[in-house]
């Protein structure tokens, strides 16, 4: 997840999925040296890239296991087993 720090500078955190956003974010600003006035809006947008990227690793679970489906059915055709 990059943080943008102004106009032209970013700081990346890296989230994993067990991770708990209040501690990475507690860590990104005593990393920084930010003010814990930010820590509040930094763990909800944490909270929010973790929703997105499980939402988007399920979906890409289900596409992939849609496109074996449809490799094993081809597959299966061309044996002559409709």
């Amino acid at each position: 997840m990059a943080v943008q720090l102004g106009d032209h500078a970013s700081k990346d955190i890296v989230i994993h999925e067990n991770d708990d956003p209040c501690v990475l974010g507690k860590a990104f600003i005593e990393a920084n040296g930010f003010s814990a006035e930010i820590l509040e809006i930094l763990v909800e947008n944490i909270e929010i890239n973790k929703k997105i990227a499980y939402q988007e690793a399920i979906e890409e679970g289900q596409s992939k296991k849609i496109e074996e489906e449809q490799k094993e059915k081809i597959v299966l055709e061309k044996n002559g087993y409709d």
